[in-house]
């Protein structure tokens, strides 16, 4: 199994294709902060959840819904893996 690897967003396909995306951010001297993972595409100009196209950028918090800042956009993305192979009721395949 070759090792998958988180690449760069502005490589990632604009064509509708459902990938994984991530914000990734690190300050000087803290610990990285990763936002995600969602699966998602790109939709009219911008990224959008794949399953019903909500904005990536929300979340739940403690207090309600809230919206990240922009700067929140997804910054790494990976391919989608395989779905899983059918099995039978013994579970081979």
């Amino acid at each position: 199994m070759s090792e998958q690897r988180w690449i760069p967003i502005e490589t990632a396909p604009k064509d509708g294709s459902e990938i994984i995306g991530i914000h990734f951010r690190q300050w000087e001297g803290m610990s990285p902060t990763v936002y995600g993972p969602w699966t998602i595409a790109f939709r009219g100009k911008t990224w959008r959840s794949s399953w019903d196209g909500s904005e990536v950028v929300n979340y739940m918090s403690d207090f309600g819904i809230e919206y990240k800042e922009p700067d929140c956009e997804p910054t790494h993305w990976m391919p989608m893996p395989a779905p899983p192979a059918l099995t039978d009721e013994k579970g081979t395949s």
